[in-house]
């Protein structure tokens, strides 16, 4: 016979329930009689991405009751119902599912076709199955070995109630319970960010081409697949393998990658890059062990292009074989790779051509409060010019003096960036901390007054 281990995530199943008999779970030695032949003899954890609408999930569910106090069941004739929970019977339930050894009778009463969930024997001289030893015995308790076939609709249980045939007087509690199969996950994937931001470097050349060796330095995160051995993808004790259970397994991580053209390193795997550059993806079947792979890490590689400020998320795909179902998506967030310094995107900035026609001007001014010089840079994000040539980061004249101002105008701005870019939104990267910064915008209207676009310290405005 088949013999099924009980893990130590399944052992709880086995419990009966409160009632003075128990049912409990071993080989009792019935024939076979469902379709599969497989007897299964303890409580069993299978994979619950199994697909239990593609094909039967059938086996022998062997138990006995157990009560091992003499005098306990009644004379009288009882009537026994089984009832199973998310399982039906494979085939019809006879007195050959069985062995009664220990009665005086048995027979089928009522139910128990196949495709039900209920059986009712009747049984005389119950009380010659009480009084018996720890463990199936055959002559001292009853035993059982039912053909079911599971729905997969939840958890396996088998339930029993012990009534007097003349007056459906519960024998012995009358109830027990028995837990016999556990749907858990059998594959799971771990997305995990480590909560520290790579970093790009400031003094970088070119400019945060590359990270700064502190923070992250590229790690955004870490990937794993768990394939849990100890859950079986059948009743014949067939345990998972990532192996043979999986076709293929797909990453694809979503943020900024265009400064990573030499490939962004998902757990060994070098993806690649879509048009946009805002995705990369890679196949990482090759990775496929037994139980599964990682933690590896996810790595943003360096190759000299200007590294931007991005988040970052990855989506994991897993292509479970057939007689599986696929679950969704894995989904989680990693770390962001941010810029040193600090940055503020302005909107909607005049060129001096625009600012000109219209007889007004856009004025930032920058104030540092600290005993340090700052270097300022601008970057153009969009621009309404579609003739712009674009400059890429561009770093002031001058720097932002120690507890000084920088001020700068459309006129000024667009000769650093040496071309017009039209209505433009920029980046302004300042090498100061926010709380060390004032950051103010007006515009000049043609009857000279001024508007104020934005308020308080950077600080205040990134977090009002």
């Amino acid at each position: 016979m088949t013999k099924l281990l009980v893990g130590a995530a399944t052992a709880a199943l086995l419990a009966g329930s409160a009632s003075a008999y128990d049912l409990v779970a071993a080989n009792t030695g019935v024939a076979s009689t469902s379709t599969s032949g497989f007897e299964v003899e303890a409580a069993v954890s299978l994979a619950a991405e199994l697909d239990f609408a593609a094909g039967a999930h059938n086996g022998d569910f062997e138990f006995y009751i157990d009560q091992q106090t003499a005098g306990t069941f009644t004379t009288d004739d009882v009537l026994l119902t089984v009832t199973l929970t998310n399982g039906t019977f494979d085939q019809a339930v006879t007195v050959a599912n069985i062995d009664a050894a220990c009665a005086s009778g048995a027979s089928v009463s009522t139910g128990g076709a196949a495709g039900s969930s209920s059986v009712v024997f009747l049984v005389s001289g119950i009380d010659g199955c009480d009084g018996s030893a720890a463990g199936f015995l055959t002559g001292d308790d009853f035993g059982f070995s039912l053909p079911i076939d599971l729905t997969g609709a939840g958890d396996l249980g088998i339930s029993t109630n012990m009534v007097t045939d003349s007056g459906s007087t519960p024998v012995d509690g009358g109830t027990a319970t028995l837990g016999f199969v556990s749907l858990d996950d059998a594959y799971d994937v771990n997305i995990l960010a480590s909560g520290t931001d790579s970093i790009a470097d400031l003094d970088a050349n070119p400019i945060y081409t590359s990270f700064d060796g502190a923070g992250g330095n590229g790690i955004i995160g870490t990937l794993e697949l768990d394939c849990n051995t100890a859950i079986d993808i059948d009743l014949n004790g067939t345990a998972v393998d990532c192996n043979t259970d999986i076709n293929a397994i797909t990453a694809t991580l979503s943020g900024d990658v265009s400064a990573f053209t030499a490939g962004v390193d998902v757990a060994t795997v070098i993806g690649t890059n879509n048009v946009a550059e805002d995705e990369s993806t890679a196949d990482l079947s090759g990775l496929l062990a037994s139980a599964g792979f990682g933690p590896t890490n996810i790595e943003l590689n360096e190759d000299g292009d200007v590294i931007n400020p991005s988040d970052y998320t990855l989506s994991v795909s897993v292509d479970l074989v057939a007689g599986f179902i696929d679950e969704s998506a894995f989904n989680g967030t990693l770390d962001s790779v941010v810029r040193e310094g600090t940055t503020v995107v302005v909107p909607w900035f005049a060129s001096a051509a625009i600012a000109a026609a219209n007889n007004s001007t856009n004025v930032f001014r920058i104030s540092n409060i600290s005993s340090a010089d700052a270097r300022v840079f601008v970057e153009v994000l969009t621009a309404s010019d579609g003739t712009f040539v674009d400059p890429g980061i561009v770093e002031t004249g001058s720097p932002l003096s120690a507890n000084g101002e920088m001020v700068m105008t459309s006129g000024t701005i667009t000769t650093l960036l040496a071309d017009d870019p039209g209505r433009a939104d920029l980046r302004i990267t300042i090498e100061q901390t926010e709380d060390n910064l004032t950051f103010r915008r007006f515009v000049t209207a043609p009857d000279g007054s001024l508007t104020e676009m934005t308020v308080g310290t950077v600080d205040q405005d990134l977090d009002g």
